[in-house]
């Protein structure tokens, strides 16, 4: 059995200003992993692994999240930090504000996530397939509790891999996101994270 803990990277200068970043490094506003949020994922049990994506607003609380694990549990866990995880390449829109599409930001997620092709970015199907590596490398064949840490979009690509998980609700928060039980590599229970 696999707990899948998911959950969206540390707001960004980017988030705060309102911009597409895409694959741009935007730093956290704040770096530290939450104290209530950390405690709220070992209560499931003891974390065994963290991936998370190499881009600093979720590579910075991860770094800290790794840290905390290995005061509380006198060892360290596997951890590890990728370009895998980041965020969909949004090409020309990268940097830009997001009024460039829609003052609706639901419009700006579902344009992000729906469209085909982005000039100078990366194409749906190349998402879809960097979900499915993602899978074989860091879910499939796992047990225990595993934490990812990564983007939105990304998150939503990768639910998809996991069912068809089209009709969830996207947590936008930061430092949100599902609880994603697996048996088997089968899924079997999806829920907001955390589900106080």
């Amino acid at each position: 059995m696999l707990d899948l803990i998911l959950l969206r990277h540390a707001q960004s200068t980017g988030n705060k200003a309102g911009l597409f970043q895409g694959q741009v490094d935007m730093d956290p506003i704040n770096p530290e992993f939450p104290d209530t949020l950390l405690i709220d994922i070992t209560a499931i049990g003891e974390v065994s692994a963290l991936y998370t994506t190499d881009l600093k607003r979720g590579r910075m609380p991860a770094e800290d999240l790794s840290r905390k694990l290995k005061e509380l549990y006198g060892k360290p866990i596997i951890y590890e930090s990728t370009p895998l995880l980041r965020e969909r390449n949004l090409g020309e829109l990268e940097g830009k504000p997001y009024a460039t599409i829609s003052e609706d930001f639901d419009k700006v997620v579902h344009y992000t996530y729906m469209t085909e092709t982005i000039a100078g970015g990366e194409s749906r199907q190349q998402l879809q397939q960097r979900a499915a590596k993602v899978r074989e490398l860091y879910i499939a064949d796992k047990q225990g509790i595993v934490v990812i840490i990564s983007h939105g979009v990304f998150l939503k690509y990768l639910l998809d891999n996991l069912e068809n998980t089209t009709d969830v609700k996207r947590t936008l928060e930061n430092l949100k996101g599902y609880h994603v039980t697996l048996d088997n590599n089968t899924l079997q229970q999806l829920c907001q994270f955390p589900t106080k």
